[in-house]
């Protein structure tokens, strides 16, 4: 029994120096950081994985140093598919992402490298055999800065906005990002478990024409859930064999230029209803819009100016078919050219053209924000002709009333005087001819000055301002030293009245004053 004891003492007492050194060499700041070995690993280790419907059930220390390299918040499948869709890419079924059962190969140069797949069920093992000869150690401290840049790196890619993934040149996609895969999901009309199929369904079918140089193109994705695409700048960088994509939304910028394009549509639909001639050149001078009205206006040519003629080549063509007014010499009509392209550019261009055929155009000139110039052709040849017309019957009804020898002169409804005649202003004096700002009460008052004290200037006054009953108005004033002044007031249109101050014709009305609607008198009015 004591010899019993002595041998069970000693047997606890070895396992408790073993556990001792096993603890003191794990525990050794060499043999720390994550796992890692403190010699570098040989080139015939081989990293074995073993996975549960992607739950990673047990794994090697070989293994343990791969996944300790990625970013250690990924599940370990994830980090593990990652690392080894960088040197095989053919280990998983490229329809459904789903793992092959078999060796494969690797597909770089680095070493003969090679992959066993192993697949039972929902039971996945997989072994990495040969990772290559030349590992160097790597002192834990570097280790955590790779790691920590390498987590700032995923972190900006994985919550950008962007659209970034790679791509093969098999059309293959290797790497996504969360926004990515995200609009994959709303693609696939909210398929289950979309976000997590591998290789994720191809966006853009269209980039699978690589180029060997960086270039952008707009490209759409339709959504089964929203009624219009989305819009994409897609900006492709080739590398080797992949080819790293940036897609930046463009729906913005689609519609703004949607909107736009609708918007000049909507102009042009408002030019071509216009009766206006117009014409926009751009900040080169070169015609970049016109409406029909101007090629009815002034003859032009639709090809020619379809051609985006400069604003001079387009004067020329003006001159060439008489459009234009014309000086004596070309070098002064080419002079006035230069002056109306500065004189539309301020802003304040505005002249009327004569033309030969007789035709007058009101040519304006208006400047744009962005340097542009429109010219606007109006044909105002009734309206110069009406005003002429007009002119030359005022002009006419003028000429009549002047040749009368008695004063007349025609008031507004307001009391202010329109028009007189020559005799007027011969013997009453007045303002000067074409200044007819006088009113009623101050002709008057020139007036009584002239004569003798009589209520017939006041009612006079009532007529013109419509206080008194409209109706023809006569009366005999005297005159110191001179004859009675007869008055004579007939309403017009429009509110108008004209006084006629003339000698009395019948010696029997003198000192009568009465007013009478035409020519029976209602009223009689006698002044001692």
């Amino acid at each position: 029994m004591p010899l019993l004891a002595t041998l069970l003492n000693l047997g606890l007492c070895a396992a408790t120096a073993i556990m001792l050194v096993r603890v003191w060499y794990l525990w050794k700041p060499e043999n720390l950081g994550g796992g890692l070995p403190a010699k570098p690993l040989s080139a015939e280790a081989a990293a074995v994985f073993l996975f549960d419907n992607r739950e990673l059930v047990d794994a090697n220390a070989s293994a343990r140093h791969l996944l300790w390299h990625k970013d250690k918040l990924d599940p370990p499948w994830d980090r593990l598919m990652w690392l080894l869709s960088r040197r095989f890419s053919d280990f998983r079924d490229p329809a459904n992402g789903t793992l092959r059962s078999g060796r494969f190969s690797s597909s770089l140069a680095e070493g003969p490298s090679h992959l066993m797949v192993e697949v039972w069920d929902t039971m996945v093992r997989l072994t990495l055999h040969d990772l290559g000869s030349n590992v160097m150690p790597v002192h834990p401290l570097a280790l955590d800065a790779i790691e920590d840049e390498i987590q700032i790196l995923r972190r900006i890619t994985e919550e950008a906005p962007q659209l970034m993934w790679i791509e093969a040149e098999t059309g293959e996609i290797s790497w996504v990002n969360r926004a990515y895969l995200a609009l994959a999901g709303q693609v696939r009309s909210g398929a289950e478990d979309a976000a997590h199929n591998w290789p994720p369904v191809a966006l853009f079918p269209a980039l699978a024409d690589h180029q060997s140089t960086p270039q952008v193109r707009r490209l759409s994705v339709y959504n089964p859930t929203e009624a219009e695409p989305k819009w994409f700048d897609v900006s492709s960088l080739p590398h080797g064999t992949e080819t790293l994509h940036f897609a930046v939304d463009a729906g913005a910028t689609v519609a703004a230029e949607s909107h736009g394009r609708l918007f000049v549509q909507t102009l042009t639909k408002t030019f071509a209803n216009l009766s206006t001639g117009i014409a926009v050149f751009d900040r080169g001078r070169d015609l970049v819009m016109f409406n029909p009205a101007l090629i009815d206006l002034t003859g032009l040519p639709p090809g020619f100016l379809s051609s985006r003629p400069p604003i001079r080549a387009v004067l020329d063509q003006l001159r060439d078919l008489n459009m234009i007014p014309v000086p004596k010499d070309y070098a002064s009509w080419r002079d006035q050219m230069v002056a109306l392209e500065a004189a539309a550019e301020s802003g304040n261009y505005r002249e009327n053209w004569t033309l030969p055929g007789g035709q007058t155009y009101l040519v304006t000139g208006r400047p744009h924000p962005d340097g542009a110039v429109a010219l606007m052709f109006e044909d105002i040849s009734e309206e110069v002709s009406l005003k002429r017309r007009f002119r030359s019957e005022i002009e006419t009804a003028q000429g009549i009333i002047d040749t009368i020898q008695d004063a007349i002169v025609v008031f507004s409804p307001t009391g202010r005087m329109v028009t007189k005649n020559a005799s007027y202003l011969a013997t009453w004096g007045g303002l000067a001819d074409g200044m007819n700002d006088a009113r009623i009460t101050d002709e008057v008052a020139r007036w009584r000055g002239l004569s003798t004290p009589s209520p017939a200037w006041d009612m006079l006054v009532e007529l013109v301002q419509g206080t008194s009953p409209r109706a023809q108005f006569r009366a005999k004033i005297p005159k110191p030293g001179c004859p009675p002044i007869q008055v004579t007031a007939t309403p017009l249109e429009g509110g108008m009245t004209m006084i006629r101050l003339c000698n009395p014709v019948d010696a029997d009305q003198e000192g009568e004053a009465h007013m009478a609607p035409d020519d029976q008198a209602d009223t009689k009015v006698r002044y001692a």
